[in-house]
């Protein structure tokens, strides 16, 4: 149950922090014009979008089982 919580924690983070991170590197990054922490920050927060995706499919599935 704990390790339930722990993940659950995980995913509602990383979508957070993806979703944080990918508005700042808009603001940051394009629209004042240093494009290479746009272009670093769009992919590390993909990244943690994706890892809340993955977790979010690890979690569902043992939810069902």
């Amino acid at each position: 149950m704990e390790l339930d919580k722990a993940n659950l924690l995980v995913i509602i983070t990383s979508f957070i922090f993806g979703s944080a991170l990918f508005v700042i590197t808009i603001i940051a990054g394009f629209i004042m014009g240093h494009y290479l922490f746009g272009i670093v920050g769009i992919i590390i927060s993909i990244l943690c979008i994706l890892i809340g995706f993955i977790k979010l499919g690890k979690f569902n599935k043992k939810i069902q089982r």
